[in-house]
């Protein structure tokens, strides 16, 4: 008997535990936006659906990613000054201070520093 293991993604993006219905217009519409640019930038009400969509959106392009997608809430801060930091402490990269991780906990399988500059890596920023 075969036992199929899930394949492990890498990232930190949280799991999606509801079912995503419809949204297939902004999807594709968000999909083809990004696409030549490499971001995108979602704007709108509180409560409409920006932060579910960009989740639904990063999660279904993990594939295309070589060094995953990461999740860096910057929406908690009330120092911009810790935006590079908190931004670096979700992708589980070292503090260049120190040379310590910035985390005690590093990020499940995070790239590392000299890679991110050059493969492929999704990062979502939430911010207010």
């Amino acid at each position: 008997m075969t036992t199929l293991v899930p394949e492990r993604r890498k990232g930190n993006l949280p799991a999606e535990v509801t079912s995503f219905i419809g949204r297939r217009r902004e999807l594709s519409q968000v999909r083809d936006a990004s696409s030549g640019t490499g971001w995108s930038l979602y704007a709108g009400w509180a409560g409409v659906g920006k932060t579910r969509l960009a989740l639904h959106l990063a999660a279904d392009l993990q594939r295309s990613f070589t060094d995953g997608v990461w999740l860096a809430e910057l929406s908690v801060l009330r120092n911009a000054e810790l935006a590079a930091r908190t931004v670096a402490a979700s992708l589980g990269l070292p503090d260049e201070a120190t040379g310590d991780p910035v985390d005690a906990q590093p990020a499940p399988r995070h790239p590392s520093p000299r890679r991110l500059a050059t493969l492929p890596v999704l990062i979502v920023i939430f911010f207010d």
